[in-house]
């Protein structure tokens, strides 16, 4: 269901945003 991809989302993001942003400064620190 959607609760189950939002989980999914929820482990996914932090994964990718390690590998697009392997830098603290990658993108000037948005967050």
């Amino acid at each position: 269901g959607v609760s189950y991809a939002i989980i999914i989302s929820n482990l996914l993001v932090p994964l990718i945003e390690k590998v697009t942003l392997p830098k603290p400064f990658g993108k000037g620190g948005e967050k």
